[in-house]
């Protein structure tokens, strides 16, 4: 049922771009793009964390007693504030996602917009980079490496970051030999573990302990961490990871602006 749910994610997603391209957008968001100042580096915010850990915080607005939604800029400030590194937004509409919501964020706070999404089109990355963003998800497990090479090479080309999403060991080694040109050229910087198989939902949580170690040094190891308390960030970091992606929202309230703090180890 869940593989069904995602093959049907991605013909969506590939029906939206065609619309798109119909409606000749993509000249209007690349310019766009290239005419905004570069955006926050994730890559330097995981390295040089704003607490003692560096931690993604997702912003999914969570409903409360006076409105339907926290706006996206309020829930990106208070994570700021919380500590975390680095923003996850949405972009697909079928996980309550809209590019909109990146540019409420980015202009909101000043950390680094990392969007989760069905990437499947340089078009995607342009139009992230269009709303702010500072980086993109790429799923190993839903691209070739040609695509996988192609896509990487884009959003160099606009200025974003690119994390690499592996599931296996031929997945992490497939990400290693993505290169931005030929022979020993800048490659894929980090690279993240999910437990959580994207087609399937399967949880796989001896995953990150299993994967770890064949991550290379010059890659920032990220490890998806839904619902992590701190004795799991301790856990997770004496394994070997840098930096946590940490959802929030309404199916799981653990990760909201206090626990990103505790996990942050955040100084007040």
């Amino acid at each position: 049922m869940m593989q069904t749910h995602w093959q049907q994610r991605i013909e969506q997603r590939r029906a939206w771009l065609e619309a798109q391209r119909r409606e000749g957008t993509e000249g209007v968001y690349r310019a766009q793009a290239l005419a905004l100042p570069l955006p926050p580096p994730l890559h330097d915010a995981l390295r040089v964390p704003r607490g003692q850990r560096a931690v993604i915080a997702e912003v999914i607005p969570v409903p409360d007693a006076e409105t339907s939604a926290i706006p996206h800029g309020e829930l990106a400030l208070e994570l700021q504030g919380a500590g975390a590194s680095a923003l996850c937004i949405a972009t697909d509409p079928a996980a309550g996602g809209s590019y909109t919501h990146v540019l409420a964020a980015a202009q909101a706070c000043p950390l680094p917009v990392l969007i989760r999404d069905v990437v499947l089109d340089p078009l995607q990355i342009t139009m992230a980079r269009a709303h702010g963003a500072s980086a993109v998800l790429l799923f190993a497990s839903l691209l070739g490496e040609r695509e996988l090479r192609g896509l990487f090479r884009h959003a160099l080309d606009v200025g974003l970051d690119a994390v690499a999403v592996v599931r296996s060991v031929s997945e992490l080694e497939a990400v290693q030999r993505v290169r931005a040109g030929h022979g020993d050229s800048g490659g894929l910087r980090m690279v993240c573990v999910a437990p959580t198989d994207p087609l399937s939902g399967e949880l796989d949580p001896d995953l990150p302990e299993r994967l770890v170690a064949a991550i290379p040094d010059h890659m920032v190891p990220i490890v998806e961490a839904r619902g992590a308390s701190v004795s799991d960030a301790d856990r997770l970091e004496a394994l070997g990871y840098e930096a946590f992606l940490c959802p929030h929202g309404p199916e799981n309230h653990a990760n909201g602006p206090a626990d990103i703090a505790s996990i942050a180890g955040a100084v007040p």
